[in-house]
C-alpha cells in the first residue's frame, strides 16, 4: 500500500536510528527529513524517474529506494556501519528505480526459477 510523504519521512529517520519505532518527530526534525524529500523528489524529476506528484504518496514498488535515498540526504555524521548500510542502500536506490520504470525490474523473491 502506498506511504505518505511523513510515513516514508518517519522511516528514513528510524533508518538513521533518529526516531524510535512508533514515536513521532518533533515539528524541526520533521521538516528537515520533508526537505530531504523534496531533494531527492527533485533529483528523480530531473532524470525521469517518477510516476507520482511531490506531494502524492509513494507508490510501494519505489517506497523502500526512496527511504534509504533521504535517509542517505542526512546521514552525514551518523556512525560507521550504520552509515554503510545507508550508503550501500541509498546506491542501489538508484538502479532499482530505473530497473522499476523501465520495467525490468527482477524481484528474485517473486520470480525465482525453482
Amino acid at each position: 500500500m502506498a506511504k505518505t510523504i511523513a510515513e516514508v519521512r518517519n522511516r528514513a529517520l528510524v533508518m538513521l536510528g533518529k526516531l524510535p519505532l512508533g514515536q513521532t518527530p518533533t515539528s524541526t526534525v520533521a521538516n528537515d527529513m520533508e526537505d530531504a524529500y523534496t531533494q531527492v523528489y527533485a533529483k528523480l524529476s530531473r532524470k525521469g524517474m517518477v510516476t507520482w506528484g511531490p506531494s502524492d504518496s509513494i507508490p510501494d514498488e519505489f517506497i523502500e529506494d526512496v527511504t534509504s535515498l533521504m535517509a542517505f540526504e542526512r546521514a552525514e555524521g551518523i556512525p560507521g556501519e550504520r552509515y554503510a548500510r545507508i550508503s550501500e542502500a541509498a546506491s542501489r536506490a538508484f538502479m532499482n528505480i530505473s530497473s522499476i520504470i523501465s520495467g525490468e525490474y527482477n524481484d528474485p523473491i517473486t520470480y525465482q526459477d525453482y
